[in-house]
């Protein structure tokens, strides 16, 4: 995907915008996928997030020009209230967890679980499942550190099953670090956001239809 990174404060003004959010435990990463992402280099998180922060992207796929509206909310269970807030109008939802922290996988179906709770069957948006931090599933010290605490690196074939099991649309991996796979998720991201706005449409379209 060629990417026209355009921060802006000021509101999008192209006919495709779609609203991205992004949620997992504190600490997997969420700022610096969509901060790499949008400054095309990997930047050390100077802070957590506190509350949800949001973002405009421009971008361009298949000849289309989309804004995108990312927004990182705080992963805390007592921000759950405010992440409700986020939810509104979502087009595309992101659950991460981190290669290295294999307790942010076994979140992964509560996340699934807060999804549900804030959107009617037939309004949830696609999720995708994103395993971060891969860049230290075969690093020593990653290992070592596991080790002391009985645990291993999440394999891909552990967060595929359980992107299988919450029904999600993709399961990808990436390193904000190395800068790998970045742009991959935040493709499909667009491409599952694209695909549900267009379903959105044809609903509204429908329910405006009188039968005389």
């Amino acid at each position: 995907m060629s990417k026209m990174m355009q921060p802006t404060s000021q509101i999008p003004s192209h006919n495709n915008i779609l609203k991205l959010v992004v949620v997992g435990n504190g600490a997997v990463g969420k700022t610096a996928l969509i901060d790499t992402f949008r400054n095309d280099c990997f930047r050390f998180p100077t802070n957590y997030v506190l509350a949800f922060q949001t973002f405009y992207v421009d971008v361009e796929i298949d000849g289309q020009f989309v804004d995108l509206t990312l927004w990182d909310t705080p992963g805390q269970v007592n921000y759950a209230r405010l992440r409700e807030l986020s939810y509104t109008d979502a087009h595309v939802c992101l659950i991460l967890f981190a290669i290295d922290y294999p307790d942010s996988l076994d979140s992964v179906e509560g996340w699934m679980d807060e999804l549900n709770g804030n959107f009617q069957q037939s309004e949830l948006p696609p999720v995708l499942l994103i395993g971060t931090k891969v860049d230290l599933r075969h690093d020593i010290s990653a290992i070592e550190e596991l080790k002391k605490i009985h645990q291993t690196p999440v394999t891909y074939e552990e967060g595929l099953r359980v992107a299988n099991q919450i029904n999600a649309v993709k399961y990808l991996e990436c390193s904000s670090k190395a800068y790998e796979g970045i742009n991959e998720v935040f493709e499909q991201a667009t491409r599952a956001a694209l695909a549900f706005s267009r379903i959105q449409k044809k609903r509204r379209r429908r329910g405006k239809c009188i039968i005389l």
